[in-house]
């Protein structure tokens, strides 16, 4: 059964100094805007995560269903 996958997409506006590692708090998780996500579908799970991947190498924080 092929069930079509969706990816949302929005930029990410913070910018973390320093690494991981340093990080002494974690950042809370503050929801987009609507009108700033981006939708785009596709037939099959890979294809979806691949594209999420890219997304998120670029600085967008992504979110596969």
């Amino acid at each position: 059964m092929n069930k079509e996958m969706c990816v949302e997409f929005w930029k990410n506006d913070r910018r973390v100094s320093g690494s991981w590692a340093q990080m002494s708090e974690n950042i809370p998780y503050k929801e987009p805007d609507p009108k700033d996500v981006s939708r785009r579908y596709f037939p099959n799970r890979q294809l979806a995560m691949e594209f999420a991947k890219n997304m998120c190498d670029q600085g967008y924080l992504t979110k596969v269903y």
